[in-house]
């Protein structure tokens, strides 16, 4: 079935990208309390410091905000190991929060296509003349039809239930309800989530440069300390020679 496909999919990753976001946010949330404490301190001198809170959204500033040495996400970053890195994995929780080649206007009329599919087709069942061969014909295609009916019907309680969690996601995170679009919340969060990633990595990836040139600075120190002590007993075992 046609729609099985282009409807269940998507569905099914909708509802576990929902159910991350409302059972498995924890993490995320204080996550996004550490970003708002880092937005008003980077806007404390303009009129949009001391904030309240903000968009889902607006995280994405975060990428491409930069300072002079360094970006705004990794400032975030050296906050959060120095004051709750505990949170630094945050986008495992969310691993199910992924982008979605459906939206979900799409998926609405999608549902609206294939109902008027299927009624169409009752309506020409039910429009043929009766014959020995029609009865035939309809005895064969009606549980055909009655099962997709029956099988969209299911697809379409999935449905309900996704537009009833993102109802809950709007509420939960404070979001516009005139301007809120759950698969653009996905999406933002998805991509965020790998910018936030590979920039830890390459925090994680500095911290051991730096400490292995730590490490080679100190043994290059102790082999000159020892080279100067080492000169400076032959220096005295000579003076006490003469």
């Amino acid at each position: 079935m046609k729609f099985n496909e282009e409807i269940k999919h998507p569905l099914v990753m909708y509802q576990k990208a929902i159910d991350a976001m409302l059972f498995h946010n924890k993490k995320f949330c204080l996550f996004l309390k550490h970003c708002l404490v880092i937005g008003n301190y980077l806007n404390s001198h303009h009129t949009i410091g001391n904030a309240l809170g903000f968009t889902i959204a607006s995280i994405r500033k975060l990428i491409t905000t930069k300072g002079s040495n360094v970006n705004a996400l990794n400032y975030l970053i050296t906050h959060l190991v120095k004051n709750d890195p505990s949170v630094l994995d945050w986008t495992l929780d969310l691993k199910d929060v992924s982008l979605t080649s459906v939206s979900i206007q799409e998926i609405s009329t999608k549902f609206a296509f294939f109902y008027t599919d299927i009624l169409s087709a009752k309506e020409l069942l039910f429009n043929i003349t009766e014959t020995s061969s029609s009865d035939k014909f309809k005895s064969s295609i009606t549980p055909e039809i009655t099962v997709c009916e029956n099988t969209l019907g299911q697809l379409k309680n999935d449905w309900e239930k996704i537009l009833s969690g993102q109802k809950k996601i709007i509420e939960l995170f404070a979001e516009d309800d005139s301007t809120f679009q759950l698969d653009g919340l996905f999406k933002t969060i998805s991509e965020f989530a790998k910018e936030f990633e590979n920039e830890y990595n390459l925090y994680k990836q500095n911290i051991i440069k730096e400490k292995n040139k730590k490490i080679i600075e100190d043994r290059r120190k102790e082999i000159e300390d020892k080279k100067r002590k080492l000169l400076q007993k032959r220096g005295k075992d000579s003076t006490k020679r003469r």
